[in-house]
């Protein structure tokens, strides 16, 4: 052959390479392209299936590429059975490339194995599944955020069962929202992650909820959640409902970060029978019952939670840890070890801005409460028989703001503290504290019982370090029962009423009915008048500093307290124990108390100390005269015995180091000698009851020992 014909051949035999079909080749030697024409993608058909191809390939590292035919829209792939996509193979889709999945059939991507499509564009049809993805994009199933005419919540499904555990779903920023008509249910390990505010799921059908999580390790993140509406109370409207079965079977690891949840006919969070959650930085609004609520919840943290509107009437809650009530708690337990830190909780009108009804090692620290009805109610739980029968353990409030935004004294209380007391007796008492917070324009000042902060039915509760501005008509009232009390170092200003009659406006007081049954201290708080001037012109402005009443039940040990009020104490009788006045003497020949005081069990708590001043005169020179101080089963002599008219005085501290140790330091003098000077240890048991009292003895009924002084401290 001549070399001219020879080189056309060659060229000629290349041209003709070039037009054949190369099965399993497209823009590189290691890119497959399956043939849509194939019947059934799962199937080896004529060996230019999705499923050839993997057998063909083996282990090697490669891609399998569903390409769109030119001129068309979309190009549709069959799988009719179910097929795995390897590790070692990647699958990608062009741009308008679909894969129908038949009903029943799954297509499965391996540990490993790789998915690579446009993230905006549908590659996914059919009632069949997908499954194994690490991360899915509910567009792949022909979501759109963009339009509202059709519903997105099949596509939604579809993304999170084709999710393996620990996978997520992502959800893309759009012009309109993903359009949902039920609740999507979670049952496994996933996140579900949108990209904020306009990453917006919005339920359209009345009484449905947004996302039913009955799985552990889930984390919802950065979505909108928006509701059918709020006017109305709807048992289903629940934006994100986390729950597991019962007591013995909680679910686990529930993480909600910066969530936007608005328009929701019950809730907009609720956590029943879940352990170990966080709520971080979630926004919630127009909610009608509660913003979030937990029901037997345990070992969780809500922080930066912002709710606002909350309309339900006649409850309705911004955060609320609870149970279901009317129930053991064997069956439904305490919400416990949960803090709420630096909420902000504003606008529920009609009842408590945060609640807890029996929980259990509760704290709210550093939250505002601003136009609730209650600020913060820390209270007790019905049982079976469906009355009160628990209370709250070991709660605290601490540096937390309720200011209830309006200066008529419309509203009602800023912190309530209540253990459980039904028909006349106590079923269990509350216990905790209130600590370091600012309560300001809180009262019902048309009520006698109104009040700033309260409590009731309570066992060593502290209440210190408080401010209270503008209460009405009381700053700080305690109804009967509460025993082991501690009120110091509080701050109350302008107590104040306008339509109240006179001697009704205190800052702090007692139960005034005949079964008070109150022990406890009050001191170093003060009492002024005048803060910012709004009540300065009040009919009744801060009449009383203190009002104690004059019931048996009451045995309250009174300090030193600053006061600016036109009375400083109401008569208390003997019921107040300390800062008694008048003088209090022998009577005749034998030992007599001159003051005494109970310390009740856990009113001073370990590393406290007790400061007490006696002090008195001695009339008469017809025998011996004594004068003994006793802690307990600790005594020292402060005026041993003679026959002389000296005064007496003592000093006694007692700092408490253990349950049942402390360390005592004494000086009693006799005119102006030192007769006693010691420091030992003390062996009283102080979970219970010790007496401290001051006695004289006279050997003559014509002598008298006078106590002038009766002073008691606990710091």
């Amino acid at each position: 052959m001549k070399p001219f014909f020879k080189l056309q051949f060659i060229l000629f035999g290349a041209a003709l390479l070039w037009l054949l079909p190369c099965p399993g080749y497209a823009y590189s030697p290691d890119a497959f392209r399956p043939d849509y024409q194939e019947a059934d993608q799962g199937a080896t058909g004529h060996g230019r299936s999705i499923k050839a191809y993997v057998d063909r390939i083996g282990t090697d590292n490669t891609t399998l590429l569903l390409t769109n035919k030119a001129g068309r829209a979309s190009t549709t792939y069959t799988l009719s059975t179910s097929e795995t996509i390897p590790s070692n193979i990647t699958l990608k889709f062009e741009r308008g490339a679909i894969l129908s999945i038949d009903s029943g059939k799954t297509l499965t991507f391996a540990e490993g194995a790789g998915l690579y499509a446009d993230p905006h564009a549908q590659c996914f049809s059919g009632s069949g599944a997908v499954a194994g993805l690490t991360k899915a994009y509910p567009q792949w199933w022909g979501a759109s955020n963009s339009e509202t005419s059709t519903s997105d919540e099949s596509a939604i499904e579809s993304a999170i069962a084709s999710i393996r555990a620990g996978g997520t779903v992502f959800f893309f920023e759009g012009s309109q929202y993903y359009k949902i008509a039920d609740a999507v249910t979670i049952s496994k390990a996933l996140t579900l992650e949108g990209q904020g505010e306009a990453s917006e799921i919005r339920q359209a059908t009345s009484n449905k909820g947004g996302f039913h999580i009955t799985a552990s390790n889930v984390t919802i993140k950065n979505l909108k959640l928006y509701g059918p509406q709020y006017a109305t109370e709807k048992a289903s409207e629940i934006a994100i409902y986390a729950y597991g079965a019962d007591k013995d079977n909680y679910i686990a690891n529930i993480n909600l970060e910066n969530c936007i949840i608005q328009n929701w006919g019950k809730h907009g969070i609720a956590l029943s029978f879940v352990e170990d959650f966080q709520v971080n930085q979630c926004t919630i609004d127009d909610i009608y019952y509660a913003g979030i609520i937990t029901l037997s919840a345990r070992r969780g943290v809500i922080d930066k939670a912002n709710v606002n509107n909350i309309t339900g009437s006649p409850n309705a809650y911004g955060i609320t840890l609870t149970r279901t009530g009317g129930a053991a708690l064997t069956t439904y337990p305490r919400s416990s070890d949960i803090t709420v830190s630096k909420a902000i909780v504003r606008g529920v009108s009609n009842w408590h801005g945060l609640n807890t009804h029996a929980g259990e090692r509760i704290s709210f620290v550093d939250c505002k409460v601003y136009d609730c009805k209650h600020g913060i109610y820390v209270t007790a739980s019905t049982g079976a028989s469906g009355n009160s029968e628990y209370a709250p353990l070991d709660c605290h409030v601490a540096d937390c703001t309720v200011d209830s935004g309006v200066t008529n004294g419309s509203l009602h209380c800023g912190v309530e503290f209540y253990g459980s007391y039904t028909g006349g007796a106590v079923q269990e008492k509350a216990t905790g504290s209130i600590t370091d917070c600012l309560v300001r324009n809180c009262g019902d000042e048309d009520s006698a019982t109104g009040f700033a902060l309260g409590f009731g039915t309570t066992q060593g509760l502290v209440v210190k370090g408080n401010v209270i501005i503008n209460p009405s008509p009381m700053g700080i009232y305690f109804y009967h029962n509460n025993h082991g009390f501690n009120i110091s170092h509080n701050t109350i200003v302008d107590a104040w009423s306008d339509s109240l009659g006179a001697g009704t406006t205190y800052g702090i007081r007692a139960y005034p009915g005949g079964d008070g049954n109150n022990t406890g201290y009050i001191g170093d708080n003060s009492f002024s008048k005048d803060s910012d001037g709004t009540h300065s012109a009040a009919t009744r402005l801060f009449e009383t500093a203190i009002g104690i009443g004059n019931d048996s039940g009451n045995k309250i040990v009174l300090g030193p307290n600053y006061s600016e009020a036109a009375t400083y104490r109401e008569d208390a009788g003997d019921k107040c124990q300390m800062g008694k006045t008048g003088t209090f003497s022998t009577d005749g020949t034998g030992e007599d108390i001159l003051g005494s005081t109970v310390i009740q069990g856990d009113t001073v708590g370990i590393k406290q100390t007790i400061h007490v001043v006696a002090a008195g005169q001695i009339t008469g020179a017809n025998g011996n005269k004594t004068v003994k101080f006793y802690f307990g089963a600790y005594s020292f002599t402060v005026h041993p015995a003679a026959n002389d008219t000296e005064d007496w005085r003592c000093y006694v501290t007692i700092q408490r180091s253990a349950s049942a140790v402390q360390r005592i330091t004494c000086l009693g003098i006799h005119g102006t000698t030192v007769v006693h000077e010691s420091s030992t240890d003390g062996s009283e048991d102080m979970t219970g009851d010790v007496t401290m009292k001051v006695t004289g003895e006279c050997a003559d009924a014509g002598d008298t020992i006078t106590s002038k002084i009766w002073d008691v401290r606990i710091q």
